[in-house]
């Protein structure tokens, strides 16, 4: 039986490149980033959202392409790179902008989720989770840059396990989707760099992103692996064959920069010449005629586009746009659109398996040791020469995955990484994969069910929660759906 996966964390706290052009220019930008998420007002209504645009105008011709691809996020800009790769002309649409050079810097991360590069979302009134918040209401943190979440967000390394990806493959049908089968993928976009207790037959060593360890803190992580030694634990890679242990956490780093989508897959090919990013482009909605998707709806700079797709739209906009925008498009549950004068085209379950992670942070200690007790401009120096505080997102410092029932039973259902419960901040499902149009809007090969030109790549399309986070997923997600579209139109 598969259990479901719960998360703790030992992590100490801080405040909180190499391409970065000089340390003063970081530092005046950090000063404004923090300075900027304590004073700025997210937009709570569409009248203030749209207050710039012009509704009286006609959509502008915005050109055709082979392939668009929404979202610039975690998947979206890993299948616009695989996609450009060859002879094809794609469009990446956007709504935000270019990361900033502070978003390079994983400790500063959570300033990020007060700033407009967050796309500014809570959760609704609770009244089990979220019970020390504002109105009970959770904020809930997604990218709204190049790279998507995964610009601001925990950066770690943690793909689930095999039960989890066979489990998957038995729920939709599809042994396409077994662990087997997406291990091939997850190793295509690594290159793992750290040494210590690795499990090589796990990993990739040629991919794009690279995968790391952070310095320990002295007499700490030593400490805390050692605790878990002497109850029991063994010292694993958690993201090879066994995953019950105790480990020091595996992230995406390249040195001291985040090695999210925006670094590893957009910017490297943003120059191609068959590749157009168009950022500031909220998307309103896939054009659909005669079952095809046919154009994409999009608002840039107070002005109203379309642009055409000869192949297909790939939308990746994640667990929470990905279905608004299909739903927006009259792909949905008919009773729901019905309420908002959406014309039905489809009729699917859009939005009605979303599932997430709960989070709960029970282990507080205090000891008389002080750690990082620095000032901003220190620890960005210490930045600068790849080391801690700021290479690690909140101070984690080791990773145990166990099951409370057998950790010898399939999938570990607790992580503690040791830093009343809260979201997980891991949304799936909302546009689930699945064997037909009455459990599911996707099918294996990622194509909404009944429309032709249209797939979903992200997080929308797992089917079950894993035992892990679910960048890394994300990234194998993209990279398997880009080679599916290539074999089909012969490239």
């Amino acid at each position: 039986m598969r259990a479901s996966a719960v998360f703790f964390l030992i992590a100490i706290s801080s405040i909180g490149h190499a391409s970065v052009p000089n340390f003063a220019q970081l530092y005046r930008e950090t000063e404004d980033l923090i300075k900027l998420s304590k004073t700025y007002q997210r937009l709570e209504n569409n009248d203030e959202y749209f207050a710039n645009f012009d509704h009286s105008k006609k959509p502008l011709d915005f050109g055709t392409f082979d392939f668009i691809v929404v979202g610039a996020g975690t998947a979206g800009g890993i299948v616009a790179n695989r996609l450009s790769e060859s002879n094809f002309k794609v469009l990446l649409v956007e709504a935000g902008h270019q990361d900033p050079d502070t978003a390079s810097v994983p400790g500063l991360s959570s300033y990020f989720f007060t700033t407009p590069l967050d796309w500014g979302y809570n959760t609704t009134e609770e009244d089990k989770i979220c019970l020390a918040t504002i109105d009970k209401r959770c904020i809930y943190p997604r990218g709204k840059m190049w790279g998507g979440t995964s610009s601001l967000n925990g950066n770690g390394y943690s793909r689930g396990t095999k039960w989890d990806y066979d489990a998957w493959a038995e729920i939709v049908g599809s042994n396409d989707w077994s662990y087997e089968n997406v291990l091939l993928y997850f190793k295509k976009a690594e290159k793992a760099m750290f040494k210590i207790g690795l499990d090589e037959s796990y990993h990739g060593f040629s991919g794009p992103q690279r995968i790391d360890f952070i310095e320990d803190t002295p007499g700490l992580t030593s400490m805390l692996l050692r605790a878990f030694k002497e109850r029991g634990s063994i010292e694993v890679d958690y993201n090879g064959r066994n995953p019950y242990g105790v480990s020091r956490l595996q992230y995406f780093l390249d040195r001291n920069v985040r090695a999210g989508t925006a670094h590893t897959y957009i910017r490297p090919a943003a120059d191609r010449p068959n590749l157009l990013i168009s950022d500031n482009s909220l998307v309103t909605k896939v054009i659909i005629a005669n079952n095809r998707a046919v154009s994409v709806e999009f608002m840039k700079n107070g002005k109203l586009y379309f642009a055409r797709t000869s192949k297909e739209v790939i939308l990746s906009a994640g667990a929470i746009n990905t279905p608004q925008i299909l739903m927006l498009s009259g792909i949905g549950p008919s009773q729901e659109l019905k309420k908002h004068d959406i014309k039905l085209v489809k009729d699917l379950p859009v939005g009605q398996n979303l599932q997430d992670h709960i989070a709960v942070y029970p282990i507080f200690f205090r000891t008389r040791y002080t750690y990082y007790n620095l000032t901003l401009k220190e620890q960005l120096k210490l930045w600068y020469e790849n080391r801690r505080p700021l290479t690690a997102a909140g101070g984690k410092q080791v990773i145990s995955f166990r099951n409370l029932e057998d950790d010898t039973s399939s999938s570990p259902d607790t992580e503690y990484v040791a830093t009343g419960p809260t979201a997980g901040f891991h949304p799936i499902g909302s546009a689930i994969m699945g064997s037909g149009p009455w459990n599911s809007v996707t099918n294996p090969e990622l194509k909404v069910h009944g429309i032709h030109g249209l797939r979903v790549a992200d997080a929308s399309v797992i089917p079950v929660t894993i035992a892990g986070h679910t960048t890394a997923p994300c990234v194998m997600i993209a990279e398997k759906v880009s080679d599916l579209i290539k074999a089909e139109h012969d490239q």
